[in-house]
């Protein structure tokens, strides 16, 4: 097993040790917070964010416990000796229509959303497709309610990135609302791409014809947070959601850290094998990230086009929505990601050996490829050598073809020099799971076949009773455990020696 490598934020000692203290001088220092993410929007810098205070890791005494797997729940039922629990307070204010009425008539840097469609008769309406948990499945009626009779024509396209999505997926998702409406699904398979020429960072920008048909577009989204691209939402409603398969393969090979590249010996190999991405290609990080930067070149580049008009969602844990931003495209994504790290980061200062966790449920379980984020996040307070069981129910498997060949066939050193010199969509996804399994035991509770389960290194389980016996049989006597109700809705920093 690898050591964890620690990660660096730069925190001074006073941030460590008073980061409550940050948290009530917070509006004094606002400008110095205030950091740039290279893509012309002000965002926060996670290095010196204060913190919200209301998260504790209390002792877990319960006889039961609910974990989400699909559509259902699975109970742990035994109690566990020396266990905690993550106890994040939750925001008393969900979606409802005076929510939404609220962010519509206060929009930021924009007018208010019927003004902008004024004297408008058609619009294209972006929204996410069924593997995205952003709130819009029931708060579309929301939306449809405030458009302007003034409109003749309304449509809707899919943002489904490299994603496949059938109808009948879509229908389970949404409500019945949406498809009194024409309904479009993104396909990267098309070949009349609407050409942009190239970001700075040399991504073509190859996007859906559809959008150079209508005079307005509105992007309905949900920011949460990414871990590579720092957060979904916003621009990647568009690019990844609507572009080709060499736009997203462009963007998507940023993640690597170009300077090992260009050592390209064996020493730096067997240095560097182990952490090819590059450190600014983060969960929760803007910051010179440089798929981020990428996205919002290309993306402002369709705007100079376009009007575009934004609303985006963030939601204290899947289904529940508590804030939207509507407005500017650029502005209601800063916003939201300056909320969510304000909101949902947690300090820690001690990992633990075993933690349980489930992946939100679906659509957030629906492959190993979308539970992949939760377990990103559980992994994080694992001490190195540590055991992670995730409850996730993969009720379409291990998730793209591609996805499975990387994961079945490579280790993360074999992934040096492909990734540079071959980079191919999914590379990325299964070489951070594979990072992940060189460091810690996984234990899946999911309906896929055991014998599958084991072809990617990884322990299957039938239920939490079976799970938590085979753990026992990894961990020392005193393992200490940690269980996380909600990991996706969490940006753990971890501050310890």
């Amino acid at each position: 097993m690898g050591n964890i490598q620690k990660e660096k934020y730069g925190a001074s000692l006073f941030l460590r040790n008073k980061f409550f203290l940050c948290g009530l001088l917070y509006p004094a220092f606002h400008l110095l917070l205030v950091g740039w993410d290279g893509s012309g929007s002000s965002v926060y810098s996670l290095d010196r964010l204060p913190v919200r205070g209301g998260v504790k890791f209390r002792p877990f005494a319960e006889s039961s416990f609910p974990l989400p797997y699909g559509r259902k729940f699975l109970r742990i039922e035994s109690r566990i000796p020396r266990c905690k629990i993550l106890q994040v307070e939750k925001p008393a204010e969900h979606l409802t229509a005076q929510l939404f009425t609220k962010a519509l008539r206060q929009p930021i840097g924009a007018r208010h959303l019927q003004k902008w469609l004024v004297q408008e008769n058609r619009l294209l309406i972006v929204i996410p497709d069924h593997t995205r948990n952003t709130g819009w499945e029931k708060a579309i009626q929301n939306l449809i309610s405030v458009l302007p009779d003034s409109l003749r024509e309304v449509y809707f396209l899919v943002s489904t990135g490299s994603h496949s999505c059938t109808s009948s997926q879509l229908k389970q998702r949404y409500s019945n609302a949406l498809f009194h409406f024409p309904v479009e699904l993104h396909t990267v398979n098309r070949k009349d791409w609407w050409k942009l020429g190239h970001t700075l960072r040399g991504t073509p920008i190859e996007i859906n014809p559809l959008l150079k048909e209508f005079p307005r577009v509105l992007i309905l989204g949900g920011i949460t947070l990414h871990y590579f691209a720092g957060f979904t939402g916003g621009r990647k409603l568009l690019i990844p959601g609507l572009a080709s398969y060499s736009t997203i393969s462009h963007n998507h090979s940023l993640v690597w850290n170009k300077e090992i590249h260009k050592m390209h010996t064996q020493n730096a190999l067997r240095k560097y094998w182990h952490d090819l991405k590059n450190p600014a290609a983060r969960t929760g990080n803007l910051r010179g990230n440089p798929v981020h930067i990428d996205l919002m070149d290309a993306v402002q580049k369709i705007a100079e086009k376009i009007p575009l008009y934004s609303i985006q969602t963030v939601q204290s844990e899947p289904g529940k929505i508590h804030k939207i931003f509507a407005g500017d495209w650029k502005k209601t994504f800063a916003l939201g990601s300056q909320h969510i790290q304000k909101s949902q980061s947690i300090i820690f200062q001690k990992k633990f050996d075993l933690v349980i966790a489930g992946a939100g449920g679906y659509p957030l379980d629906i492959s190993l490829y979308q539970a992949h984020k939760a377990m990103d996040t559980a992994s994080k307070f694992l001490k190195p050598g540590g055991c992670l069981i995730l409850s996730a129910e993969l009720r379409e498997g291990i998730g793209p073809e591609s996805f499975q060949y990387w994961l079945q066939h490579c280790t993360p050193e074999d992934f040096y020099p492909k990734i540079f010199d071959d980079y191919q969509h999914t590379m990325h996804s299964a070489y951070a799971f594979q990072q992940k399994l060189q460091k810690i035991r996984m234990i899946l509770i999911s309906s896929m076949a055991e014998n599958e389960v084991k072809k990617y290194g990884i322990y299957p389980a039938r239920n939490i009773t079976e799970a938590l016996s085979l753990a026992q049989s990894f961990l020392p006597r005193e393992a200490e455990t940690l269980i996380l109700p909600s990991p996706l809705h969490i940006l753990p920093i971890y501050i310890g020696r």
